[in-house]
């Protein structure tokens, strides 16, 4: 009792402990949905109060106006597409959440500058993600759910701890990043980073989610870089090998699982020219990309208003080729990162996404190798959530836009120094 007194009611660390613990919550609660936002509000809180009590010195630091900018190009963009949104309902709750996540991000990047408290929340996220890995580890083993039912009655997908059975895959696939970068952090020995990777891949591939396979592709590409090849000579022919090794993996796959098998065969119907087969590999995508393109022909500067297309969607749905949507799900968003923008910011949005993008890649090359050590696993997971390609994670929606400004604003206190020189205003805590 005195250890935790010490931890979370001493003058000196009870905020930064406080932030930490927080942050570790929110994590964990992730698959959980909803409930992940109340640790973001207790740092949304906790933001606001360094902000009054450092009377706004906390937000001077570079790391802090980096991601306040950020924040800027994706809340102007939403602020903007109100004017000609058909309801203010949903682009004001996604206004609000990111006016949240900013004050969130303030509390982050305070505590994150310390290197000591990014290296427990780097911990604490590998944890929790290793978790989920372990226990859809076990589902695949004994083809049981530890508490719901058995795996493969959730329609062919592991699901972990995740209470929605259709979540695990798409989070898994980015967030696997924060666990094998963590790995590299720690300078596992190469043997055992390959069994790592080797594990997650095998779930990540049994959660039967093409968005998840796609994310994680792009994460198994930098960490085998950054681990395999990147420290080594004659990169180029490790490359080929790598590539040689990828294929040889995926063609395994394709003949002992035949739930992968299944997945790779519906895909591959796109390459038939017809267009029925073709919006079939797309699960039923293409009239929704179809509305989509119609609806930013309409709403091309501001867009029709953030998280707006399930208001506008049925307006411009070809009902006399597709018939009503057999999912109502299906029109909640456009089901592609860059559409989803354009849809509910229009070109507005899109740039920001894209200044965005370019900025966080500049902050990553001008870093030096301990900044880009403690934010490898964040910046991975981001890497990934933002490839143009990803058809499943609705950036705007609650919980996926929460998500991403927590990781935003650990990867901003990792790549931007704590203070530019000696004159810049120090934040007491």
């Amino acid at each position: 009792m005195q250890r935790l007194k010490s931890l979370f009611l001493e003058k000196k660390t009870w905020l930064e402990n406080w932030v930490v613990l927080l942050s570790g919550l929110w994590i964990f609660l992730l698959p959980f949905s909803r409930s992940a936002q109340i640790p973001a509000v207790l740092l949304a809180g906790i933001g606001l109060f360094l902000l009054i009590r450092t009377k706004g010195r906390c937000a001077q630091t570079p790391a802090a106006k980096g991601f306040l900018l950020l924040i800027a190009l994706y809340l102007i963009p939403v602020a903007l597409s109100m004017l000609d949104a058909p309801s203010l309902k949903y682009p004001m709750r996604v206004f609000l959440i990111g006016i949240g996540s900013g004050l969130a991000g303030i509390a982050l990047i305070t505590v994150g500058a310390k290197r000591d408290a990014m290296e427990r929340i780097v911990l604490i996220f590998a944890a929790v993600v290793g978790f989920w890995f372990v226990y859809a580890g076990a589902q695949a083993l004994t083809g049981k759910d530890l508490f719901r039912e058995a795996w493969w009655g959730l329609g062919g997908r592991i699901s972990g701890p995740f209470t929605n059975k259709n979540v695990m895959g798409y989070f898994s696939g980015p967030y696997s990043a924060l666990l094998l970068m963590f790995a590299l952090h720690k300078k596992w020995k190469p043997a055992l980073l390959g069994i790592l990777f080797i594990f997650t891949s095998i779930i990540v591939v049994l959660n039967n989610s093409r968005g998840g396979w796609i994310m994680y592709a792009v994460v198994a590409t930098g960490f085998i870089w950054q681990a395999f090849i990147a420290p080594r000579k004659h990169k180029l022919l490790l490359c080929a090998g790598a590539s040689v090794l990828g294929l040889a993996m995926i063609a395994g796959l394709y003949f002992t699982s035949i739930t992968f098998q299944e997945r790779i065969d519906q895909t591959l119907m796109a390459c038939s020219g017809n267009k029925k087969s073709l919006n079939e590999a797309l699960t039923d995508r293409l009239p929704v990309w179809e509305a989509a393109w119609d609806v930013i022909a309409d709403h091309p500067i501001n867009g029709c208003g953030a998280r707006n297309f399930r208001k506008v969607a049925m307006q411009y749905w070809n009902t006399k080729e597709y018939g009503a949507p057999g999912k109502i799900g299906n029109t909640f968003h456009p089901h592609q990162l860059v559409l989803e923008y354009a849809v509910g910011t229009g070109i507005i949005g899109v740039t920001g996404l894209f200044l965005s993008m370019g900025l966080c890649l500049a902050w990553w090359f001008r870093a030096g190798p301990q900044q880009k050590t403690l934010a490898g696993g964040t910046g991975l997971t981001l890497l990934a959530s933002y490839f143009p390609l990803n058809t499943h994670r609705a950036l705007f929606a609650s919980l996926e836009a929460l998500s991403i400004w927590v990781l935003i604003a650990l990867y901003c206190a990792a790549v931007l120094p704590a203070k530019k020189d000696a004159s810049q205003p120090r934040c007491s805590i």
